[in-house]
């Protein structure tokens, strides 16, 4: 592995992604991350609008 920018120091960060298997019944399951409150819908529907160039919209308060 290279650094990028060049030379020996500072840290080296990694990314590593896996299949995502292990969370199949948490985090990837809409039934289980509802029941928790997390509103992940919205927060992906303003991600991908992001990613189109539509800029970034505020989130919207949690609703108590």
């Amino acid at each position: 592995m290279r650094r990028a920018g060049g030379g020996d120091a500072g840290p080296v960060v990694a990314l590593v992604g896996d299949a995502g298997e292990p969370y199949r019944d948490t985090y990837y399951d809409d039934a289980w991350t509802e029941a928790r409150g997390w509103r992940l819908a919205e927060l992906l529907a303003r991600a991908e609008s992001f990613t189109r160039g539509d800029g970034w919209r505020p989130a919207t308060p949690p609703q108590r």
